[in-house]
């Protein structure tokens, strides 16, 4: 087996083994439409960051941590039940990233490699990160 495919095997079982975990406590929760309130306001972070021009990374972590803190804030009021407020910010962080991907000056951006990413281009570094989040969760 090649370098390249054992990388991807050990970086999709590592995510595999970290998603389970988390999956669980989300259910526990019941929280189980989180990731997808999360992955729509990604949407936002990342073409932030493309019109910014900085690293994507760091405002999709920056938009991940501020749709956080406003479900918190949005809970606290008990008004909505917590799966109706996750629904408002999935659509909302969806509509905002695609009204804001509009005014990007160049179109041709594949969004689903800086959503999704590559399995096959994961570096040693980014193992060793997987792995090491791995062992901290548990």
């Amino acid at each position: 087996m090649s370098e390249l495919m054992l990388r991807a095997l050990l970086a999709g079982s590592g995510v595999g083994a970290l998603a389970a975990m988390l999956g669980c406590f989300v259910v526990w929760r019941r929280m189980s439409y989180v990731g997808d309130a999360m992955g729509h306001a990604a949407l936002t972070g990342v073409v932030l960051g493309l019109l910014a021009g900085v690293n994507t990374l760091f405002t999709v972590l920056a938009t991940a941590a501020l749709v956080g803190l406003l479900l918190v804030r949005m809970h606290r009021d008990k008004r909505l039940p917590f799966d109706a407020l996750l629904a408002m910010v999935s659509t909302g962080g969806l509509s905002i990233g695609l009204s804001l991907f509009a005014l990007l000056p160049n179109k041709q951006v594949d969004l689903n490699g800086y959503l999704f990413g590559d399995v096959l281009a994961v570096s040693p570094s980014q193992l060793w990160l997987l792995y090491g989040l791995l062992v901290a969760q548990s």
